[in-house]
């Protein structure tokens, strides 16, 4: 019997030459066994920015190989979910179209960076360690998906929420809150992944969980039980901590729990 093909994620942003390539980049190193993982835009400026390159480079992935695209290529192609990291501001954030699993976390655009070279640098090093956070927080929940073997729209919802929280991005928050609702997903469920995501590792700020303590009703603080065991069967799962001493615990657990 032949593989099924992987499920496509498709990250667009307005070039395809910095963003995009840099979530891509993170997305398949993080997930690339689970997912088939692309980028486009709706404007491609038609090369990958250097700065992307070298700064991904140092984080041991290679976009060398990379190129600008445009989404059109991808119309007739089974896309699964569609990712877009333009920025809060961005006019020009493309639409893909069709009935398909949508996500919005928008990133400033490190190629308007100013100043030297370092200062450039540093803007992008900083975009993409944004980018590495979030990304790796949706691998992380897509691949405990596939443990538990379930999938939706809802779930993935449920899934961006957590991401969210682990970026600190308030503006991500509050667009996938809103899907959320017009899914129908119960605010329970919302503030169940809210309190995993304030377990990651580097907590997610104060404000941002004081924000989605607002939207679903709920306290990240309360206790909660994760929806996978944090740690291995010798560890109680109502000390998450301490998976993080546990050779025996799952490396999505613990890069959540640690």
């Amino acid at each position: 019997m032949p593989t099924p093909p992987l499920p496509i994620v498709l990250i667009l942003c307005t070039g395809n030459s910095c963003r995009s390539h840099l979530a891509e980049g993170i997305l398949r190193q993080a997930a690339g066994d689970l997912l088939d993982v692309r980028s486009a835009g709706s404007q491609p400026a038609g090369y990958v920015h250097p700065l992307a390159i070298q700064v991904m480079a140092e984080i041991g992935i290679d976009l060398s190989g990379h190129h600008s695209k445009h989404m059109d290529e991808f119309l007739q192609q089974d896309v699964e979910t569609v990712i877009t990291v333009c920025g809060h501001a961005d006019q020009a954030c493309p639409m893909f179209p069709g009935q398909l699993i949508r996500h919005h976390w928008g990133f400033a655009d490190p190629a308007h960076a100013q100043g030297s070279e370092d200062e450039k640098l540093a803007m992008f090093r900083r975009v993409r360690d944004e980018i590495k956070m979030v990304f790796e927080a949706y691998a992380d929940g897509r691949r405990d998906e596939v443990t538990s073997g379930i999938f939706s729209p809802a779930v993935g919802e449920l899934v961006a929420i957590g991401a969210a929280i682990a970026a600190n991005c308030e503006p991500c928050l509050k667009y996938h809150y809103g899907q959320a609702n017009q899914l129908g997903i119960s605010k329970s469920d919302m503030a169940h992944a809210v309190r995993t995501a304030a377990m990651v590792k580097d907590a997610p700020h104060q404000a941002i969980l004081r924000l989605a303590e607002r939207l679903t009703g709920n306290s990240p603080s309360q206790s909660n039980t994760l929806s996978t065991p944090c740690c291995s069967d010798t560890v109680r799962e109502n000390n998450p901590s301490a998976c993080c001493n546990d050779d025996n615990a799952a490396t999505a657990a613990k890069t959540r729990c640690c």
